[in-house]
Parts: structure tokens; sequence; C-alpha cells
């Protein structure tokens, strides 16, 4: 297997997942008392996507890989 370095976000990772075909990467990261809901290009050519700032509870890809759903967490 291959190795390779992807540029996160600053703040600690909290959540991840590989979209179906490993062309994204969701990721849940902590930014004090909120989370940061982000979609990562790992080979760089696009820059991260912020989607949402919330308390966000858990991230899953539709099989195929076109739709990210996710929780919100309460107060």
């Amino acid at each position: 297997s291959s190795r390779r370095k992807i540029s996160a976000p600053a703040g600690q990772v909290a959540d991840f997942e590989w979209s179906a075909d490993g062309g994204r990467l969701a990721l849940v990261v902590r930014a004090g008392e909120e989370s940061q809901l982000w979609v990562v290009d790992p080979s760089g050519a696009q820059p991260p996507q912020r989607l949402l700032t919330g308390k966000v509870d858990g991230i899953s890809w539709s099989p195929d890989g076109k739709r990210l759903a996710y929780a919100l967490g309460g107060k």
C-alpha cells in the first residue's frame, strides 16, 4: 500500500471517512466547542471545502460516493 500526506484543516480530526472510490475524504474537525465538516481531495488538486460548522456527530458516504450524510448533535 502507498502512503501519502494529506493536508487537513487546522484542529483535531475527530472522525473521517473515505468515499467509495477513494477520491474524497470527509473529515470532522473539532475547533473549540464546535466541529466542522470538511471534504478533502487527497490528490491536492482541489483545496479543502468546508461544508458546515456545528456539532457533527457522524458522517457516511453513500455507496456510490456521490452524497455525504451527516448527523448533527444537540446542545
